[in-house]
């Protein structure tokens, strides 16, 4: 998938690298909801926010810098507290700035209290240096608590909640400084916490635990990182979104989706009226003619907006939902979401070549070359 990127020159690689920084360390408007992926957290209420699509630039700087890391050798002497340095984590360049002479700070993605040696140290060339990073600190605005602190099961609750969320997130910023952006966070339902001082941290951990409903035993392990994966195209996306599900569990999974349309198509289905809560609930639809299990991700007055959890399909203005079946309930659930990894979705080319890759029902070859929140950023060979 690095076919482009191999074939540009190094001045071309340079250029590119400043253009994406430029584009991705621009500031995130005031007081509008703006597209972001969580990069890092490090406390429940310091987070490291993103635009979508910034691991773009990671993957450039790695792409040109690669075969040549061995050249940039630092001296211990120049090793010094706040210095910026070229690092290499899990086959990816970083740029890194020093805390201490023995931890520093993925500048790029807000990851700290990462422990080096100096040999793990590269000279970092000076254009990078000067580049502004392009992960932004943040912290939840209007959450004031009682005694300065956070409660211990509030702290893991909000920290697992924000690192596995599984759905797209937005961002507004209501205010900034020099260090940290005050902001609101979204989902696709709506704000994902109260709008106003002293929020009650109970309610807090009530409103994660719903939200986590789609994260827990419903759902395969992930993909293992670094580590090829044979396996389905399922369902090409918009952009370079694709759905994908491991070689060796299609069998099951076509198995499941079987098993779903002959008990739903032999037992009668009462719909559900007006459940006492939609938000992130497993139910099931029929959609053009096939039974499914989905996530409702809006409730309308017409009906719901529905999440397909066995093809990664959304579908709007369903009228009808149907409860989980405990049989059903208990089937895993096998796709993984996945984005293509060191393209441009807003460049045509870059899009053109990403697209020809992923081909709608099709076997390939992939590796998780990072996740976030919400996707797995993936290399596809062929």
């Amino acid at each position: 998938p690095s076919k482009r990127i191999s074939l540009m020159s190094s001045m071309d690689l340079e250029n590119e690298i400043k253009e994406r920084f430029q584009r991705f360390s621009e500031q995130f408007p005031l007081h509008i909801e703006t597209p972001v992926e969580i990069s890092w957290v490090e406390t429940p209420n310091k987070f490291w926010i993103r635009h979508p699509g910034a691991d773009q630039v990671l993957a450039l700087i790695t792409a040109k810098y690669y075969r040549s890391m061995g050249k940039l050798i630092v001296g211990q002497p120049r090793i010094h507290t706040n210095g910026i340095y070229l690092y290499m984590k899990n086959d990816h360049i970083y740029r890194m700035k020093l805390i201490s002479l023995n931890e520093g700070q993925l500048m790029d993605t807000g990851e700290s209290h990462v422990s080096i040696k100096n040999s793990e140290l590269h000279a970092c060339p000076s254009f990078l240096r000067e580049l502004r990073p392009i992960a932004f600190q943040s912290s939840l605005a209007n959450v004031e608590l009682s005694n300065g602190s956070w409660k211990s099961d509030l702290y893991r609750s909000l920290r697992s909640f924000l690192c596995s969320l599984k759905v797209e997130l937005r961002v507004q910023v209501v205010q900034e400084n020099k260090y940290t952006l005050q902001v609101f966070l979204f989902d696709k339902t709506g704000p994902i916490f109260d709008m106003f001082k002293n929020t009650n941290q109970n309610e807090i951990i009530c409103h994660i635990t719903k939200k986590e409903i789609f994260i827990g035993d419903i759902h395969i392990e992930e993909l293992k990182m670094h580590v090829q994966h044979f396996g389905k195209v399922i369902n090409l996306k918009t952009g370079l979104l694709f759905s994908f599900v491991l070689n060796s569990e299609l069998s099951k999974y076509e198995r499941g989706i079987a098993q779903i349309q002959e008990i739903y198509n032999k037992r009668l289905k009462i719909p559900i009226r007006n459940p006492p809560s939609t938000e992130f609930q497993i139910v099931v639809a029929k959609l053009k003619s096939i039974w499914a299990r989905c996530m409702i991700t809006k409730k309308y007055e017409s009906g719901y907006g529905l999440y397909n959890i066995d093809t990664g399909e959304e579908e709007d203005g369903i009228r009808e939902v149907y409860e989980l079946y405990e049989d059903i309930a208990s089937l895993p659930c096998f796709l993984h979401e996945c984005e293509l990894f060191g393209y441009d979705k807003y460049n045509e080319d870059d899009l053109f070549i990403g697209r020809s890759l992923i081909v709608h029902e099709k076997i390939v070859d992939i590796c998780v070359k990072r996740r976030n929140a919400t996707m797995n950023f993936v290399d596809i060979y062929v």
